[in-house]
């Protein structure tokens, strides 16, 4: 009556579908960072997957496991009344865990990776199994893991190109298998042979597809390149084909204009085009300060670098030229893994102070007296390297150690103190001896000045062009009184160098945005320039006066950081801000319900404790499965009374009309067979196609009914009882034969739930 379906096509079958749902739950577990070995996942994904068809295949199971699940809740909630009020409250904040990390709000919490990533794989589970068992229309299959594959490789996922590889050999055989099944009868004879060849030809297809060379090349249209990414932002952070790649883009020198500040290289200031790709990520203990670019001489309205001799050194050499005993008092040694993506150039990024590089190959670096390092040979799209530093202890720990840096140490010292003296107005002058009138140190102007920037601007990137016949600096200090990182370093490096104290202009990037543990991603929005001043007896120390951003690798000033935070959630808008604004991982988050008292900070932390949520109903748990178990009985018992009403009515009918509502009744049986009447097909073909797969219950078979069936529906003669009685005995005898084939509780599910 049915297809011989050996236990060896079973397994086949079970191979694939466990395995397809392996190739993309693995992805998930790769970007969730899981922690389970790749043996653990698969066994996870097996047994869930497992679980999955054989409730979705046996359904009447599922319903005895709710009924038990029912009275165990029952019986938990009389004897442990808290017991399931505990539970559900887990559950609750396990979605609603999933519900903010999916939005984008927070991280998933570890104890909820595990779970979340067992749920996937239920969603995954049902709708594979729904498609190759049920549905059986294979295609389906397509969109949701090509969709899946796609994205997850173009935002850097390598191994999503492998897993995509597996899914299409894996769906070639089942593509082969779904025809060999229609086409054929003679299963025990031809299965193997067949199973066989579907193998070799899938993994001849998917091995040449793999291995064949591939031609990046595309004709490339800037223009409407830079269109699309102002339209969807989104495109730009995805993998790129080629113009990054080594081969066939060409590696140049970071330069500030090509991330969006300072389109005009001539002159600094103007408006931002701040873009969210994503052009590195960074591995190590930040966050970080990525120095791409030193700039020496200010002329008014722009910086220059001055042409200074580089040195050479070897990949892995060290170039610190630090005696051991310093670098072991002063110094915390630190390695900086960096990744590029969609991203080249020939100028590797580095907090200072870099003593030494590491990358594939065997090439020389180039080093110059601000420690800005270059590779001419350039870092590439998914290549990356690893930059060893010295980190130096905090101000105050390394004057307590002794350090004694002289700034007349320094070659070039005039380098850092120039100034373009018909420049620089006298208000700016005055300016800044107002603001260190009361400092006795270097380090306490430099601080004063850091200070006075952060309190007293506002930061915004939407600003004006600064007008060619005004200094830069005065224009920013005494009249727009706002602007975004290039103003507040440039000042304050200008301002720096009227008291005497060396300063240099950095550009590059900061490293701030912890995607993971100890790894951040970089955007070209998170370009940024800031100061170093050379501050006796220390030495060289980062200063940050643009107030958008933290206070990061030193002590804060006290006495004016809180002012600070405070400050500039009061007066910055924050649609301008929240582009760039980069949070302080070292700091509370300071929100409006802030007050300062005595000079320090009270907060009152928002509770988002399970105090502060809602209370959910202890017998919601029981509330819950009974109303799925209620909803399930009902509707049983419509279809049943259905069933029942419209079998009485069929008693009352002539016999013509019996013998069509009787063949109906048997091809919705066939159905349940997989046997369903193809769109435009007779009931002869109908007949014809599905005979061979059908015993000859007694006398008649399929064939024999649907002649009754056709001459008595199209014939104007009388049908006969005999008709009716042969009609009745072949629908009883298939539907004992299906409770056999199929077995009780399948029968009952597919005649009460599934049947029409």
């Amino acid at each position: 009556m049915d297809k011989i379906i050996t236990k060896r096509q079973k397994i086949i079958e079970n191979i694939i579908y466990s395995s397809m749902i392996f190739s993309l739950v693995y992805l998930f577990g790769i970007a969730m960072d899981i922690e389970l070995n790749i043996l653990l996942q698969g066994f996870m994904v097996i047994f869930i997957s497992g679980l999955i068809k054989f409730f979705l295949l046996n359904p009447i199971f599922l319903y005895i496991l709710l009924v038990i699940l029912f009275l165990i809740s029952i019986l938990i909630n009389y004897y442990f009344p808290n017991t399931m009020t505990l539970v559900l409250d887990r559950v609750y904040y396990l979605f609603k865990n999933i519900v903010d990390y999916l939005a984008g709000i927070r991280d998933l919490a570890s104890n909820n990776i595990l779970p979340f990533w067992s749920f996937l794989i239920v969603l995954v589970s049902l709708y594979t199994a729904f498609v190759i068992f049920k549905n059986k229309r294979l295609f389906l299959l397509l969109p949701v893991y090509m969709g899946a594959f796609l994205y997850y490789w173009y935002v850097y996922f390598d191994e999503a190109y492998w897993m995509m590889a597996l899914f299409f050999f894996l769906f070639l055989i089942l593509i082969g298998l779904d025809k060999y099944y229609k086409t054929h009868t003679n299963f025990k004879e031809t299965y193997t042979p067949w199973i066989k060849t579907i193998i070799l030809y899938s993994l001849l297809i998917v091995t040449i597809s793999l291995i064949l060379p591939k031609n990046p090349n595309y004709i490339q249209w800037t223009w409407l390149q830079n269109k699309a990414y102002d339209i969807f932002p989104g495109m730009e952070d995805l993998r790129s084909a080629n113009t990054f790649s080594r081969g066939y883009g060409k590696a140049s020198n970071f330069q500030f204009s090509m991330t969006g500040y300072q389109e005009d290289t001539s002159r600094l200031g103007g408006p931002v085009r701040l873009r969210d790709k994503t052009v590195m990520t960074v591995k190590g203990d930040g966050p970080f300060y990525l120095r791409g670019n030193v700039r020496h001489t200010y002329t008014g309205h722009s910086w220059e670098t001055e042409e200074t001799t580089w040195e050479e050194y070897w990949l892995g050499e060290d170039f610190s030229h630090i005696p051991k005993n310093d670098r072991e008092t002063y110094y915390k040694e630190l390695k900086v893994n960096i990744t590029n993506h969609s991203f080249s150039s020939t100028t590797l990024f580095s907090p200072y102070r870099p003593i030494s590089v590491n990358f594939k190959g065997d090439y020389q670096i180039k080093l110059s007296p601000d420690y800005e390092i270059a590779l001419p040979q350039g870092v590439y799209s998914g290549e990356n390297y690893t930059v060893k530093i010295l980190k130096p202890h905090r101000p105050e720990e390394l004057i307590k150690l002794g350090v004694d840096n002289r700034k007349g140490n320094i070659n070039n010292l005039n380098l850092y103190l120039q100034l373009p003296e018909d420049k620089i107005t006298e208000d700016t002058r005055k300016l800044v001896k107002k603001i260190v009138k009361n400092s006795n140190t270097d380090l306490e102007k430099a601080l004063a000045i850091e200070e006075h920037l952060r309190k007293n601007y506002k930061y915004n990137i939407d600003v004006k062009k600064v007008p060619k016949n005004r200094e830069f600096v005065d224009y920013f200090l005494f009249e727009t009184k706002e602007g975004y990182c290039t103003y507040y370093a440039t000042s304050m490096a200008v301002m720096l160098r009227l008291e005497g104290i060396p300063s240099r202009y950095v550009e590059g990037y900061l490293a701030q945005e912890l995607i993971g543990k100890n790894t951040y991603i970089v955007r070209q929005k998170n370009a940024h320039a800031w100061v170093e001043a050379f501050i006796e007896p220390i030495g060289w120390i980062t200063f940050e006066p643009t107030p958008a951003y933290p206070i990061v690798g030193r002590a804060r000033n006290e006495s004016y950081d809180n002012e600070v935070a405070i400050g500039t959630s009061q007066n910055t808008d924050s649609s301008q801000i929240k582009e760039d604004l980069v949070e302080d991982m070292n700091m509370p988050v300071i929100n409006s319900n802030e007050q300062l008292k005595n000079g320090n900070i009270e907060t009152t932390v928002d509770k988002t404790s399970q105090d502060t949520l809602p209370k959910l109903p202890k017998r919601m748990p029981i509330i819950l499965v009974a109303t799925i178990l209620l909803l399930i009985t009902v509707r049983f018992l419509i279809r049943f009374i259905q069933i029942k009403h419209r079998e009485s009515k069929i008693k009352k009918l002539p016999n013509k009309e019996k013998v069509i509502y009787l063949y109906n009744e048997i091809t919705k049986l066939n159905k349940l067979l997989g046997y369903s009447q193809n769109p435009g097909e007779t009931h002869y073909e109908y007949a014809h196609r599905i005979s061979y797969g059908f015993y000859t219950f007694g006398k008649k078979g399929i064939k024999d009914i649907t002649e009754i069936f056709v001459r008595n529906k199209y014939s104007l003669d009388p049908t006969l009882e005999e008709d009716v009685l042969e009609m009745e005995r072949y629908k009883e005898v298939l539907e004992k034969r299906l409770k056999n084939y199929l077995g009780w509780k399948n029968y009952y599910y597919g005649k009460y739930f599934k049947l029409r």
